[in-house]
């Protein structure tokens, strides 16, 4: 089912993947664990870099099993933890662009009314 190229990428992926999952899920744990003093929203942050990072790890031991075992099933699941990972990233990462585009507009509109109010002193 997997040829030679095919299997070193998903030996690599297997690798690179629990690392960067545990790593992930760690520190986003102890994010969620700090940000809980900083009201509970502060926690959420954390919260879904450990669950995605959880995902990761799943992916990524999924990989290791279809290196082991090139079924079906093992590659479904490979392929659907790893789609859940790339699917919150994406929304995190839109959710952090608008958040940035409706804190600089703010910003700007501040600024702008700043710069109107000053020569009227």
């Amino acid at each position: 089912m997997l040829n030679g190229k095919s299997l070193d990428a998903v030996s690599k992926i297997s690798a690179w993947g629990k690392l960067t999952g545990w790593f992930m899920a760690v520190t986003g744990g102890l994010s969620a664990l700090t940000g809980i003093f900083a009201f509970v929203i502060g926690a959420v942050p954390g919260i879904l870099e450990l669950i995605i990072g959880i995902f990761l790890i799943k992916a990524a031991g999924k990989a290791g099993d279809l290196k082991l075992d090139q079924s079906e099933n093992n590659l479904s699941e490979f392929l659907s933890n790893l789609a859940v990972y790339f699917k919150i990233q994406g929304i995190l990462l839109l959710v952090g662009l608008v958040i940035f585009l409706l804190a600089a507009i703010i910003w700007g509109a501040f600024i702008i009314n700043l710069l109107a109010n000053s020569g009227s002193m």
